[in-house]
């Protein structure tokens, strides 16, 4: 007998970052140095995910700005021109892909 299995990679995504502890949207955004480093209330995102009713669900949702996992704000950036991601994304993957190249070989 088989069972069907529903699997949500967003939730799973959300739930895999908070098991291994991984630290906020906004404290990565200052380990990758991106502007504003002080991000202190939902409209200071503003830059970032343009989208007023999107920062809107984010503040029903989190209540906090250091709450936002990581996931789900890098996912809701803004993407860059000619990019699929937005600048945090792109700066972990950056960051991973340097450390795979320059890595113990």
């Amino acid at each position: 007998m088989t069972r069907a299995i529903s699997l949500d990679l967003a939730a799973a995504n959300i739930q895999r970052s908070r098991d291994h502890g991984l630290q906020s949207y906004t404290a990565w955004r200052k380990f990758c140095n991106l502007p504003p480093d002080d991000i202190n209330d939902f409209d200071d995102l503003r830059h970032h995910i343009r989208d007023e009713q999107t920062r809107q669900t984010l503040r029903d949702v989190y209540k906090h700005v250091d709450n936002i996992d990581v996931w789900v704000g890098g996912i809701l950036e803004d993407n860059l021109p000619g990019a699929k991601v937005g600048p945090l994304f792109r700066c972990l993957i950056i960051k991973q892909l340097k450390a795979l190249r320059d890595g113990d070989r």
